[in-house]
């Protein structure tokens, strides 16, 4: 059977015209027949088009399509293979790469501290909220009065009740040591601080021949017999510490053999002309 419908029909013994020659040709029609019906058929206008579904996967050569042939916003969320749970696609390789899985993760402390991963709202709410909200602080206060003379010139001993003890929450801490001193010295004399950690002095000047070392300190020029001169000192401890381990901080003074008194002026005087006041120990930790 013929694949085209002839544009007109001839019977034997017909005289041929022109007109006739080129109806032959020009009303020619497409069958069903010119068609495979598996990837193309004729429309009603005896045309040869694609048919719906016609373009089968092994119709399309390697690499045929390209990406302005891809219509926008038809590269659907469906489209895309699934990506596991708590992943998402992005490039943690550090140049330039194929997107592939990110890790999300859900942890308060951040204890994988990974600089390749991703952390949820939550987690890092948490997070800051521990630190922010909960600070690890501790501070001694002292009131009393305390009078003492160093036996030794330039001998450090301990001030009574400036003494504390902070445990570290986060390995790695940084302490932050900050003391207020009120103290009176005869005069002309001079008050020396030390900071002292586990035994072990922090805070010092740098070595000078026989200088004494010292955090901090004052120098009374004149007589400070009714009140104390108040002295501050702050230093940043970094010390080697272990998470649940106490470390103690204490300060100390030295005052070259001079009567020292904590608190008060050189007199011991009750009246209303003469002060008492406190001294301070704090330390705070700071998480790195």
């Amino acid at each position: 059977m013929p694949i085209i419908n002839k544009g007109t029909a001839f019977s034997n013994g017909e005289q041929l015209t022109a007109d006739k020659i080129n109806n032959l040709l020009d009303l020619a029609t497409f069958n069903q027949l010119a068609a495979d019906s598996a990837s193309t058929t004729v429309n009603s206008a005896s045309q040869i088009i694609v048919r719906d579904s016609g373009v089968t996967t092994a119709k399309l050569a390697t690499d045929a399509v390209e990406t302005a042939k891809i219509k926008d916003a038809n590269v659907t969320k469906a489209k895309i293979e699934d990506v596991a749970d708590y992943k998402v696609l992005g490039n943690v390789s550090g140049a330039a790469a194929a997107p592939a899985e990110v890790a999300i993760l859900d942890e308060d402390d951040m204890a994988s501290d990974s600089d390749t991963a991703l952390a949820t709202q939550q987690s890092i709410k948490a997070y800051v909220d521990s630190i922010s909200y909960n600070p690890n602080l501790v501070q001694a206060v002292k009131s009393d009065v305390s009078v003492f003379t160093n036996g030794t010139a330039m001998t450090f001993v301990d001030i009574p009740g400036l003494q504390v003890s902070i445990t570290p929450k986060s390995a790695n801490s940084k302490i932050l040591v900050e003391s207020s001193i009120s103290a009176g010295v005869p005069a002309p004399g001079a008050i020396l601080f030390k900071l002292v950690r586990d035994g072990t002095d922090i805070g010092l000047g740098d070595v000078d021949n026989s200088a004494t070392r010292t955090s901090f300190g004052s120098h009374s020029a004149t007589s400070s017999s009714a009140g104390p001169i108040t002295t501050a000192g702050s230093f940043l401890d970094s010390p080697t510490s272990v998470v649940g381990t106490p470390i103690v901080y204490k300060v100390q003074c030295t005052a070259n053999n001079q009567t020292v008194s904590i608190n008060r002026g050189t007199a011991s005087n009750s009246t209303s002309g003469f002060a008492r006041a406190i001294s301070t120990l704090t330390v705070t930790e700071i998480p790195q």
